[in-house]
């Protein structure tokens, strides 16, 4: 549907409706749509006795005009009890006539204009308030789903159904179309979200003779499916079933299907469904696996696996797609339109995990961002099938080319010269942090990350904690609850449903619902430093917000205070020690070292030594040195230290740490393990973190390359990051020279930050040395990866 539609629609009725005045509008759509259906637009003015659209009209007439209409179109009214209910004959329906019957008027014949139409207002169900309180906050996926697009995701559902269900008796001699052409395909094709019928409408040019099932919980999405379908269908062989059912939540007993597809609901949690989560969907979890056979994602090559805590932050496209498989027949296709957080997010490596080793994933397209008008996140589709996938198995990827986004306007069909195609082999997938899906890396690409990969190395997450800052934002800006008088920060106001005029949110604390007129307090808790005169000071400590952080470097231009209830301010012990800070956005990995017990924003991660190693027993490598190597701790006391010892305030600590190795012979091993990871100095594991290498290495194993902007930091990601092993053992070894002059050069640049008038020139050597030095402790040359010394 045309986007100049869209905008003029909400140009003209404004954001401020309520739910009953979008179900008036609605109404009053379908009605004007339906009747241009039957009538032309003089018969239409003739039958309602008006000269022109700027005429007043009798809503019971156009009600009566709608009835015959629907009659004409061979639909029975009681069959659709919520289109059907008579509209109120208020100011709403009558004055915007005109304006409804002019837009309307150029897309009669697009049998998308109804079922989108419908999405633009967002519409509730009529008759259920359950129903309104856990609809998907956005059915981002079916908004506007081109129609080229849509025929593309059934057209190649039924190749591939074809490629793996031909029948031996057809002469192979034959081209494809004479095959599809004379082989009667009769098989069951569901869309278990249909919403209101985007590629149900579709699915009877390509599947003429087969049974056709919609299901969705909307029960108004379904009567503008039925009757969207009665009126463009040509196929009059077709008859689809369309059913209401809460599809996660019941059983089908039309199943088994040959082929799924569809745009099921994204954007939103699984809150209505946490107690199927255990059970039915508990492949989706992270402690569902066995941490003997599943290491959460990090590389099954390496002997440093471990089981990352993620948190279940599952949306509920993922229940879909275990859906979609439990009730597929063996062999059969599923094709679904879903986010691209699918392909990256820690979050779904165990729904990563589950595809690759019980799925054969045929084909993954990307779309990108712009497919969908108001949508931001990008999408892609999957193409799988329900067969356990061969060795030699190989995804064919399709990139949308950057040309289709100039030319969308003109674009009405599927142009292969628009895609970007290459294949992967579906183990490789297994070899990557999370289980990622990499799907824009080339084979240039790859082998450099493989060479990263294949260092022996330890991740980020072993010798650092992670957290956060304060959860506020940079403004500082708070108000006090009415109700249980708790601080909060600012929140996005949101629209009383039935009151749009009307701003309100919801206390975190007391969780009731407050308007914004009801707020009377409000403050701001952090402040420029020049704000505060000599002696005003009490009460508010140094913070740092997301500009700050700069590579290598910090500003600190702010204070906070830390006495307002309700604030999370997080324990000051977070604060109180040397860490590295990262910002979770930036054109980069932007990170610096912060010495000075600062506090920070919620925008800044933050990354400290793990003061005990011996929670990581068990986990760790078992390396067994030669015990008389164990005196280089020994040795290490007599030299500067780089390790533990140098952040622990209890000297006591740091000797039973240090000293843990000169226990028996049996137990050296893990013991020498947690020594090892306290020999890492915090200045090490930062010039790794925010070197060019890594910054490589994140961008194609978490993200798009081929963006222009850097993604958004996920701390899990953070934490897989490669650490190279450096053999402490030989201080003539090569990976400790290095580690050595790493560990000198941060310092150095550390303290060139404190003199103000230095020249940057030295700093800039001095960060190019180090990435050189990294570059070399991964056998990697900086030229690999096209980066500037």
């Amino acid at each position: 549907m045309s986007k100049d539609f869209i905008k003029k629609f909400i140009k003209f009725y404004g954001n401020n409706l309520n739910e009953d005045q979008k179900r008036d509008i609605f109404r009053l759509g379908l009605k004007i749509f339906i009747c241009l259906q039957k009538f032309s637009k003089e018969e239409f003015f003739i039958k309602l006795n008006v000269e022109d659209e700027n005429t007043s009209i009798d809503g019971s007439k156009l009600s009566q005009i709608f009835i015959s209409s629907i009659q004409k179109l061979n639909i029975t009214p009681k069959d659709f009890p919520l289109i059907s209910k008579s509209i109120s004959e208020n100011y709403l329906t009558i004055a915007n006539f005109g304006f409804m019957l002019e837009s309307i008027y150029p897309f009669i014949h697009d049998s998308l204009f109804l079922p989108n139409f419908y999405e633009i207002l967002h519409l509730p169900s009529a008759n259920s308030i359950s129903y309104r309180k856990n609809r998907i906050k956005h059915r981002k996926g079916t908004f506007f789903t081109p129609s080229w697009l849509v025929k593309e995701i059934i057209s190649t559902s039924k190749s591939y159904w074809l490629k793996y269900h031909q029948i031996e008796t057809i002469n192979k001699e034959k081209m494809k179309e004479e095959i599809e052409e004379e082989q009667e395909i009769h098989i069951k094709i569901a869309d278990i979200a249909c919403g209101a019928g985007n590629f149900i409408q579709f699915i009877p040019e390509y599947f003429s003779n087969s049974e056709i099932f919609a299901f969705d919980s909307d029960p108004l999405a379904l009567e503008i499916a039925e009757i969207n379908f009665s009126i463009f269908s040509m196929n009059q062989r077709v008859n689809p079933s369309f059913k209401k059912r809460d599809s996660l939540k019941h059983f089908f007993p039309e199943s088994p299907f040959d082929i799924l597809i569809g745009n099921p609901p994204w954007g939103t949690d699984v809150k209505p469904y946490q107690k199927l989560m255990q059970t039915k969907f508990k492949v989706l979890l992270q402690s569902s696996h066995d941490s003997k056979t599943y290491t959460g994602g990090l590389s099954p090559k390496s002997p440093y696996n471990r089981p990352y805590k993620i948190k279940d932050q599952i949306d509920i496209y993922a229940l879909f797609i275990i859906k979609n498989l439990e009730i597929i027949q063996i062999e059969g296709i599923i094709a679904l339109i879903v986010p691209s957080t699918i392909l990256f997010n820690p979050v779904y490596a165990p729904l990563r995990y589950y595809l690759i080793k019980n799925t054969s994933i045929l084909q993954i397209n990307y779309l990108g961002e712009k497919i969908f008008p108001n949508v931001k996140i990008p999408s892609c589709i999957l193409f799988l099938q329900k067969k356990s996938p061969s060795k030699k198995h190989l995804v064919k990827i399709l990139l949308l080319n950057e040309e289709y986004y100039v030319n969308r306007k003109k674009l009405e069909m599927f142009h292969m010269d628009l895609w970007k195609i290459h294949t992967i082999p579906q183990k490789s997938f297994l070899d990557h942090p999370f289980y990622n899906f990499i799907i824009f890396t080339r084979h240039s690409n790859a082998e450099i990350l493989k060479k990263i990969e294949s260092t022996e190395h330890y991740v980020f997450g072993d010798f650092v904690n992670n957290s956060r800052g304060v959860e506020i934002g940079k403004n500082g800006e708070i108000y006090q609850c009415p109700a249980c008088k708790k601080w909060n920060p600012i929140p996005h106001f949101k629209k009383n449903p039935q009151n749009p005029s009307l701003l309100m949110t919801n206390c975190p604390y007391c969780k009731k619902y407050i308007e914004k007129s009801q707020i009377s307090n409000y403050d701001r808790i952090i402040l420029p430093l020049d704000s505060f005169e000599k002696g005003h000071e009490k009460g508010w400590v140094p913070i740092l917000v997301g500009e700050d952080v700069q590579r290598f470097n910090l500003q600190n231009r702010f204070k906070i205070h830390l006495n307002y209830n309700g604030i999370k301010y997080k324990s000051p012990e977070k604060y109180n020690i040397p860490k590295i800070l990262i910002r979770k956005t930036g054109n980069g990995i932007i990170s610096a070292l912060d010495y000075k017990k600062r506090y920070t924003v919620q925008v800044v991660y933050q990354f400290s030594l793990k003061y005990d190693n011996s929670q990581d027993i068990g986990l760790l490598p078992h390396i067994k040195p030669d015990i008389k190597s164990a005196k280089i701790v020994e040795a290490n006391k007599t030299q500067k230290s780089y390790g533990l010892s140098a952040f622990i305030k209890d000297p006591n600590q740091a000797s039973k740490i240090l000293n843990s190795i000169s226990k028996s012979d049996e137990d050296i091993g893990l013991d020498y393990n947690t020594t090892i990871l306290s020999q890492y100095s915090l200045e090490f594991l930062f010039g790794i973190i925010s070197s060019k290498v890594i910054e490589y290495y994140y961008l194609h194993s978490f993200a798009n390359p081929n963006k222009k902007t850097f993604p958004h930091l996920i701390q899990a990601n953070i934490l897989a990051l490669p650490i190279p092993k450096i053999d402490f053992l030989n201080k003539k070894s090569r990976s400790y020279q290095l580690y050595r002059e790493i560990c000198n050069y941060v310092e150095q640049i550390n303290q060139d930050n404190e003199i103000e008038s230095k020249q940057n020139s030295d700093r800039k050597e001095n960060i190019s040395k180090i990435n050189q030095n990294i570059a070399k402790l991964f056998k990697i040359s900086l030229n690999d990866i096209n980066l500037e010394n």
